[in-house]
């Protein structure tokens, strides 16, 4: 295990820089060509495409990686149940994506802003393969498939930046460049789909009942932790857009996204390898176990944490200006500094949030997400109004903060179990 944990942490590093230099040229890309107005639409339209598109998949992510690790060792069982999350998925895939356009226009009224409507629309044509592409990086993850998952992790995000930058190259309107994200999904799709058949993972030869049953049962437990989880990472610039102005979310959203998409996948990398560990670990010496593994965490993950957070604090101004070329995005260096201070104190904690869902605990997880999102959004609710931006990055520090605690108190309480 821990040789093909390294290999599999490995990968998925190098995947998640991958990620994580994608995630800055998005950024970049589309500050410098458009301008932070066009960003905050950007940024607001993403947030609700990660709603809609958990909504999409539900809980059958979960049930998934589960339920592959559980019939690794059976090619049937396991082409039946990976065939039956599929076929559950594209009809929750186009339930949201219908429910995404009837609400777009509510949305736009809501938030001010035409082009957030407009944005939501685009991204749309690709949600249905978005649901399908999660679904098998699910079954990848239960099954071991670690190279392959790193590396479809990483082309999704190198073909949403090449597809963004023919859309700048042929002068988009900046409400059609959330069209990237669903043609990055429309274009991966086939290759996920073509390796989960070479590797006999997926088959299609009919439905069992009981297989889509397994999926229900389980999925029905889980199905709205996928969309508080996601909720919980956007619901500061949700709520920053019903206060502020598309430029002033933009501005916030630029700081936000380089600190959560960039830092925060350290801990995400450390979080996915974590899964097969945690579900190997028999009950019975859970506690202790797991007690070791965070103060590992905790002594390596702290201090790489709070070397990003000074280097990045300090970095943020003058490489923001010499990139975007517009002062208005330098702005935003405070904001990036307080998320990332948050995110060092929890840095130990974090990862082994993922530790309920191998161990068959969905409650657990299913609470985990609603005390996040519940604290973020009321932190944000407050402060806001009153702080603007600051208010969003304290509200969101502080959220992670509460999240460690969370995570220690709940894995105290199951880990016996």
């Amino acid at each position: 295990m821990p040789g093909r944990f390294r290999t599999g942490l490995i990968w998925n590093l190098l995947a998640f820089g991958i990620l994580a230099v994608c995630g800055f040229l998005l950024n970049v890309l589309i500050g410098r060509y458009y301008g932070p107005a066009a960003f905050g639409v950007f940024t607001q339209v993403l947030a609700y495409y990660y709603v809609f598109s958990q909504l999409a998949v539900g809980g059958l992510g979960f049930s998934t990686v589960s339920l592959a690790a559980k019939y690794s060792g059976n090619r049937e069982r396991l082409q039946g149940s990976v065939s039956a999350a599929l076929t559950l998925t594209i009809l929750l895939a186009l339930l949201s994506t219908a429910a995404a356009f009837i609400l777009s226009a509510p949305i736009g009224l809501l938030t001010d802003s035409p082009d957030v409507a407009t944005g939501i629309r685009w991204v749309l044509p690709g949600l249905v393969c978005f649901a399908l592409n999660k679904v098998l990086l699910f079954a990848l993850n239960g099954l071991g498939h670690m190279r392959a998952h790193a590396v479809f992790v990483a082309a999704r995000y190198v073909l949403i930046v090449a597809v963004l930058g023919v859309l700048i190259a042929r002068d988009a309107d900046s409400a059609q460049l959330p069209l990237a994200l669903s043609a990055g999904e429309i274009i991966l799709c086939p290759a996920i789909a073509a390796y989960a058949l070479r590797e006999r993972i997926v088959r299609f030869r009919g439905i069992r009942r009981a297989k889509v049953n397994e999926h229900l049962a389980f999925g029905a437990r889980s199905f709205f932790t996928p969309l508080l989880q996601d909720a919980t990472t956007k619901v500061d610039v949700l709520v920053l857009g019903l206060f502020a102005t598309d430029a002033a979310v933009g501005v916030y959203a630029f700081a936000a996204m380089l600190a959560i998409e960039g830092a925060y996948q350290i801990l995400y990398v450390v979080q996915i390898n974590l899964s097969p560990i945690l579900s190997a670990i028999p009950a019975e010496s859970r506690n202790e176990e797991v007690q070791k593994l965070m103060r590992r965490a905790t002594l390596y993950l702290t201090p790489a944490m709070f070397a990003v957070l000074i280097a990045g604090s300090l970095l943020f101004p003058f490489v923001s200006d010499i990139l975007t070329q517009d002062p208005e995005f330098a702005k935003g260096w405070p904001f990036f500094a307080v998320i990332l201070a948050g995110l060092t104190l929890a840095a130990g904690r974090i990862p082994f949030g993922v530790a309920f869902n191998p161990w068959g605990l969905p409650n657990a997880f299913f609470a985990l997400a609603l005390f996040q999102l519940v604290s973020n959004a009321a932190l944000n609710i407050a402060l806001v109004p009153f702080f603007g931006g600051m208010g969003s990055a304290v509200g969101t520090a502080l959220s992670f903060a509460l999240t460690a605690l969370y995570i220690d108190r709940l894995l105290r309480r199951t880990a016996g179990r």
